[in-house]
């Protein structure tokens, strides 16, 4: 797993539309792909990805849609933190 793309429950209820609460309990129950990192959890965008993209149905297109395109906003915020960081880290 790549931990450079985990996000939090919080997040992930953002995303979903639900509360954070429900989050955990359906990742407790393993209705959502997540893991408990020092004991809380985190999710994996690609993992998100696949599971938002599995729920589509006919009805729900346009708000998934929207979810994928947040999710891919959330990687690309990642990705320039991390560039960041390398980039103070080679300055020191």
């Amino acid at each position: 797993m790549n931990h450079e793309q985990l996000i939090t429950t919080k997040k992930m209820a953002a995303l979903l539309g639900i509360a954070p609460i429900t989050v955990q309990r359906l990742a407790a129950r393993g209705e959502i792909p997540g893991v408990k990192v020092a004991g809380r959890w985190r999710f994996e965008l690609k993992q998100v990805e696949t599971y938002l993209s599995h729920r589509v149905d006919a009805e729900d297109t346009n708000h998934s849609s929207s979810i994928l395109d947040a999710l891919e906003a959330i990687r690309s915020e990642l990705q320039a933190i991390n560039e960041n960081i390398k980039s103070l880290n080679r300055e020191e």
